[in-house]
């Protein structure tokens, strides 16, 4: 089975060069400022979608969307979704720790 992640919102953050572009622009004299700018989409969900995953920027930055979907998809087809919840959470912490 082909995965394929569909990314509704854009990181907000310096590793992303159009809100690079834009922070730099909007805030020449203070750049210590970092306001996240509003953008929306959507996408209909149907039967063909398997699971939604809501995360954090700071999850970005130690997984890619394809690493983040190939992790649950391959939870959610062995594990119940309590357990995948605890496993998932605790990965996190210890990734990000380090």
């Amino acid at each position: 089975m082909k995965l394929q992640a569909v990314q509704l919102t854009e990181n907000h953050t310096v590793h992303n060069e159009i809100e690079e572009a834009r922070l730099l622009s909007e805030h020449l004299d203070d750049p210590k400022i970092v306001i996240g700018a509003i953008n929306e989409s959507s996408h209909k969900i149907t039967k063909s979608d398997h699971f939604a995953k809501v995360a954090s920027d700071g999850l970005f930055d130690f997984f890619s969307n394809k690493e983040a979907i190939e992790l649950v998809h391959g939870f959610i087809s062995i594990y119940p979704p309590s357990f995948i919840s605890r496993y998932l959470h605790g990965l996190f912490d210890k990734t990000a720790a380090f």
